[in-house]
């Protein structure tokens, strides 16, 4: 006992050691949950953190809202990089752009697709990046958002865990893919700030290979995002990693790996690359610490033959370098560059967090007395200047495209008191576009706002987010040419609030309009002097005889608008065509329809709008649209339009048959209700969750349009709810969240409802679904009953429904009325009553090998465990205290108690486990008050049980009993796996083998978790027939199979052989071929070395040359000299330079003969593969036919 309690006491100081590590203050601009109307509704899909354990156990039916966090818009394809039609000509634009930052913000609980808050961070800057990855934590699903307060915790130890896979958000996802991005998923290993979940318990294998490996696949297809970002940084022999993420890169998914190493040499390529992985990752992300050696890494890159541009991110911290250039990696970007005059990078860029600085580091850069109650960044009066702050980021600090580079920049107004250190990403990276083809259309939407306008009226005054209904934003912010006295910017309306850095509120510099379409313009305002173009947009259009261009603007003051444009052959020059005269006006809008014919053939490269004025004036950009055939239709109307569900709060969810991304852009959803339009948005989706819609005042008639992408709109589909014909005001009786609970039912084991009744009806249906059950097998509809006489209170009615678990689970309660025409079911979304805790699995415990390891709890909601003797314990405790998991723990005699504490305080029954001489066993022996029963028929044994705790796995044996004189033994047979439904109930039926032949049988049934069994075992007789007469039929099969088996094997051994000759003789080809390669790069680099030798002797004489040249008169024979003998080098050079030109065309030429015969033999390479692969089918059927032989010997074996 005295060992053992040593063991405990050391494993509790070194938690406390590490525990004191690493912590600082947690920083103002966390992100705030939202509060009041902003809250997420019951019912509103959102998205959280995974830990492995639910990676493994992961379905689209484990989680309620995966149908809603899909993202369906696919990657679109961009156009031809096009270095002429950009603001820097030499930019070649070969280096690929990665951004990781945060989506909306840093949201640690219940991230929303969408939200009534316009303080959302939506990236306007799509056109830089290539691949994006959201980076910020996000709790595990379950955990109690009311573990952490923003306000005074420190995450760092935040008494919470974050998931080890942070998906994107399906919005993000959605504008990546539209504006031709790739979105990442992040995978994050850290001990620091992920304790207790290990990558160790990454490579769990089956039969189909790594289990989380093939889940992360199936997520990825799934929720629509393109591959992963593995970040590791936790201690420990990580090369399980190498075919770990070979195998998902194989699968078509990208990925990027990062360590700490901040050079790309041997070490870092072993991630990229190996020869027994192949490609493991696609590229790799290099450390921040870079500069000190970039020309190494590179010219490694490249002597190795990798791609710097595609497979080598270089990291540039952004959050640290701010625009003062902070940090070196961002500082020093321009090492990076190919010269002084070309910004070109010559690797991949990696961008990290810089939304973590324009964004959440605005509260960092303004401090406001009396403003502290949430973060200026989700603040709305503070929203101008984080945009101001983004655009610096990437079009650089002047906000103008053609003067990026660093400079200082007063943009003091925004809180940057020092902005000389940053260069902008505009200054190294040309604008990618997906716009080509004949039809684009954009009203500058940049997926948020403060109302929303359809046709120029205002018809919301919600707050709102949602990056789903960003447009194609313009593609330079901003390339104004002509004299720089007009500015550009986005205009929300007066309903957009705006204060200075001191928190006195300003009025914006132009007269703020809002919306033509959606929640904001584009602005362009100031004196204007002559002539001044404005660059939208970059574009590869195709212009047809019918093709038009579509304008919706207001202008102020004494201005001329022009549609501009360059051609494919004179991309530089921009061209004008008149607007006419306005086909259309609303609400001070005018449209203008410009015929394109004449430019028909055309490739039109850059569109843009030229202005002509003097003075004070405005424009507003409310549409800019391209359409190939200006006598198109418009799209046909949705169909299919359906109520999903609704909630008597007011959450209503809608959905249609999805039309093909290349017809319809988005889909308009709107209502009418007594008369007046609302809008609720846009998305391209076959779902739209609607948070606040009024039930109060009538009947709600639903519309939605689709729009194409010329941005006509189609006729409505409309479907309409009257929520007088269904029960309204659902209320079930609850107790409200505090600390580590969850808002939840106030009584264990059913649910006090209460509705206000419908006129009519004759009784009412309740149907009770859970949604969050651990088993997506399970049925989840667990209550439905017709009921005709309830309770009332003040006009109300009043029920009881029953609720078949004490565990706390999300639910949907509907409620419809019997015997009158119906609206449908109304809904109430809440949480079922927790008084359980489900005991720590057997399967959570390491006992091979003396002692114990705890692994991580696969309970979602333990939050404490511990471990007695006895006498002694400790306790681990979740996020805080859980580095104490995965340590080998010393225990030689006695017994052990693991007990599980969960969120809500409650405590689960003990699982024991008896050690002796250090081997645990746990206690499987001890009685409890369960039941269990077995029936035969045939040979289908049908068991069921009772008694056992909800979701537990229990183990099914049967057990032959030996004779009487034998001793009465129990002979196990045959040992299956099944699980309790959420009663603790179950019922399964096992197929016997024919193996198993007359005798008294006994089936036990075990619980896995607690390793109880029924206190009486089922018993059942078996008579199973003649094992002699068995045995002669078995050996008749086996000998018919061998025979099919030999006639499918010929053929595949024929085209195997085949296959290796050919195999054998490419491979003798190919290395003539390199020996050739070898002996040619040994000739170049003798003559490099020559070369470099005379250009070495040509500078010293050059340098002589310098001096003589000062005192010529005086030293002329030397000066002579001097001359004749650099020309003499200058013959040298030039002669070498020649013969090794010459002697690379004679090896090229000697290396044709080769390459003709390697391209035969691959053909008949190529040829024998197709043949083994035609003959997969045969292994196929031979694989299969052995399995089946294997199973006949087995059975005779046992009958035997």
């Amino acid at each position: 006992m005295q060992h053992k309690q040593k063991t405990l006491i050391a494993s509790l100081a070194s938690l406390s050691l590490i525990g004191t590590l690493g912590v600082s203050q947690a920083l103002a601009a966390d992100s705030f949950p939202p509060v009041d109307d902003q809250a997420l509704k019951s019912a509103q899909p959102r998205f959280a953190g995974y830990r492995i354990q639910e990676i493994e156990n992961w379905s689209p039916q484990t989680d309620p809202y995966a149908p809603y966090l899909r993202a369906q818009v696919p990657l679109q394809k961009r156009v031809p990089f096009r270095a002429d039609a950009q603001v820097q000509k030499n930019l070649d634009g070969k280096a690929e752009i990665m951004l990781m930052q945060g989506d909306y913000g840093n949201a640690f609980f219940d991230t929303s697709i969408y939200n009534n808050d316009a303080t959302e961070n939506t990236l306007n800057f799509w056109q830089y990046t290539d691949y994006y990855s959201p980076w910020h934590g996000a709790a595990t699903a379950f955990t109690p958002a009311g573990l952490y307060d923003p306000k005074t915790s420190n995450w760092r130890q935040r008494g919470f865990e974050f998931g080890i896979v942070n998906i994107p958000n399906p919005a993000y996802t959605n504008a990546a893919h539209r504006n031709g991005v790739k979105s990442i998923a992040t995978i994050y290993f850290d001990p620091a700030f992920r304790p207790g979940l290990t990558f160790k318990e990454m490579f769990k294998k089956d039969s189909k290979g790594y289990v989380i490996a093939n889940k992360l696949i199936e997520m990825a297809n799934y929720y629509g995002f393109d591959g992963y970002f593995l970040n590791q940084e936790e201690h420990g022999n990580a090369n399980e990693f190498k075919p770990f993420m070979a195998y998902l890169t194989k699968q078509g998914l990208w990925t990027q790996w990062y360590d700490t190493n901040s050079y790309y040499n041997g070490g870092k390529r072993t991630w990229l690359k190996d020869g027994k992985h192949g490609q493991i990752h696609n590229s790799v992300f290099v450390n921040y610490g870079w500069p000190s050696d970039v020309n190494g890494s590179v010219n490694y890159a490249k002597r190795v033959g990798d791609n710097p541009y595609t497979e080598v991110f270089f990291g540039v911290e952004a959050n640290q370098g701010k625009f003062a250039g902070s940090h070196p990696s961002a500082a020093r970007i321009n090492q990076l560059y190919q010269s002084a005059e070309n910004h070109s990078p010559r690797g991949g860029i990696a961008l990290f967090t810089p939304s973590d600085y324009y964004q959440r580091g605005l509260d960092d850069d303004i401090k406001i007395p009396g403003l502290d109650d949430r973060p200026l960044m989700q603040t709305p009066d503070f929203q101008w200047m984080i945009r101001q702050r983004e655009r610096m980021y990437f079009s650089g600090v002047a906000q103008d495209v053609t003067k990026t580079g660093k400079q200082q920049v007063d943009n003091s107004n925004v809180g940057v008191s020092n902005s000389g250190g940053w260069v902008g990403v505009a200054d190294f990276t040309p604008a990618r576009s997906v716009l080509g083809g004949s039809d684009f259309a954009s009203d500058f939407n940049t997926g948020h706002g403060y109302a929303r306008w359809t046709n120029g009226q205002k018809t919301s005054d919600t707050d709102w987010s949602n990056i789903n209904e960003q447009a194609i934003l313009p593609s330079w912010q901003w390339w104004l040419s002509g004299e720089k006295t007009l500015k550009a910017d986005f205009d929300f309306g007066s309903e957009e609030p705006r204060k200075d850095t001191k928190g006195n509120k300003i009025e914006a510099p132009f007269k703020a309009l809002g919306a033509y379409q959606g929640g904001n313009s584009l602005v362009v305002y100031g004196e204007a002097k002559g002539t001044h173009d404005l660059r939208l947009f970059r574009t590869e259009t195709a212009i047809k005889g019918t093709s038009q261009a579509e304008i919706t603007l207001r202008s102020q003051g004494e201005v001329k608008a022009q549609l501009a444009y360059a051609t494919a052959d004179q991309p530089d020059s921009l061209q004008t065509l008149d607007l006419g005269t306005a086909v259309r006006s609303e609400q001070g809008w005018n449209t203008y329809q410009v015929d394109l014919s004449s430019l028909a053939g055309k490739t039109i490269t850059t569109w843009g709008l030229r202005l002509n004025g003097n003075g004070k004036i405005q424009v507003n950009l409310g549409k800019f649209a391209v359409q190939g055939d200006r006598n198109a239709s418009a799209p046909t109307a949705p169909k299919a339009l359906k109520i999903a569900k609704y909630f008597t709060d007011g959450q209503v969810y809608l959905n249609w048959a999805l039309d093909d991304f290349g017809q319809v852009d988005y889909y308009q959803i709107e209502s009418l209700q007594n008369g007046k339009l609302n809008s609720w948005g846009r998305v391209f989706a076959s779902d739209y969750y609607l948070k606040d819609v009024d039930l109060s005042a009538g009947p709600i008639e639903f519309q939605v349009r689709a729009i194409d992408k010329a941005g006509r709109a189609s006729a409505p589909a409309k479907v309409t709810l009257d929520p007088a014909k269904s029960a309204s005001d659902i209320k079930v009786a609850e107790t409200p969240a505090k600390g580590k609970k969850f808002r939840e039912a106030s009584t264990e084991g059913k649910l006090d409802v209460s509705f206000n009744p419908v006129v009519g009806a004759a009784g009412y249906q309740f149907t009770l679904q859970l949604l969050t059950t651990p088993t997506p097998d399970l049925d989840r509809v667990v209550f439905t009953k017709q009921v005709s006489e309830l309770g009332t209170e003040g006009g109300r009615l009043k029920a009881e429904v029953p609720v078949p678990t004490k565990d706390g689970y999300d639910y949907e309660l509907s409620i419809e009325p019997i015997g009158v025409a119906s609206a449908g079911k109304a809904s109430f979304a809440g949480r079922t009553h927790d008084s359980f805790a489900t005991p720590l699995a057997v399967s959570d415990l390491d006992l091979s090998r003396s002692g114990y390891t705890i692994g991580t709890p696969s309970n979602r909601d333990w939050y404490e465990l511990e471990v007695s003797d006895g006498e002694d314990s400790f306790t681990i405790r979740r996020a805080f205290r859980d580095r104490m998991l995965h340590q080998h723990r010393q225990f030689s005699d006695g017994t052990l108690s693991f007990v599980i504490t969960d969120y809500h305080g409650n405590r689960s029954a003990p699982l024991k486990v008896k050690f002796t001489d250090g081997k645990g066993t746990p206690l499987l022996d001890e009685v409890a008050p369960a039941t269990a029963e077995a029936t035969l028929q045939d040979r289908d044994l049908a068991v069921t049980w009772h008694g056992f705790s909800s979701h537990q796995p229990v183990t099914i044996e049967i057990l032959k009993r030996t004779p009487e004189g034998e001793g009465n033994a129990l002979d196990p047979r045959l040992t299956t796996k099944a699980t309790s439904n959420l009663a603790g109930s179950g019922e399964t039926v096992i197929k016997l083998p024919n193996s198993l032949l007359d005798g008294k049988y006994l089936v036990r049934v075990t619980s896995e978790a607690t390793g109880t069994r029924p206190a009486q075992n089922a018993q059942a007789e078996f008579k199973l027939g003649d094992p002699e007469k068995k045995i002669a039929e078995l050996k008749g099969q086996i000998k018919k199979l061998e025979a099919q088996i030999a006639q499918l094997q010929e053929p595949v051994t024929a085209a195997e052989e085949a296959q290796k000759a050919a195999s054998e003789k490419v491979a003798g080809i190919k290395e003539k071929l390199k020996q050739l390669e070898d002996e040619k790069q040994s000739v170049i680099k003798g003559y490099e070395q020559k070369i470099g030798e005379l250009q070495g002797q040509l500078d010293q004489v050059n340098e002589k040359l310098a001096e003589v040249r000062q005192d010529r008169k005086h030293r002329h024979q030397e000066f002579k000299r001097l001359t004749k003998e650099a020309q003499k080098l200058k013959h040298q050079i030039q002669a070498k330079s020649k013969a090794q030109k010459r002697d690379l065309i004679a090896y090229k030429q000697a290396a044709k003969p080769i390459e003709k015969r390697l391209a035969a033999a691959q053909r008949e390479l190529d040829q024998a593969d197709a043949s083994l692969k035609a003959l997969e089918g045969n292994k196929t059927q031979i694989a299969q036919l052995q399995a089946q032989i294997s199973e006949l010997e087995k059975q005779i074996s046992e009958l035997q």
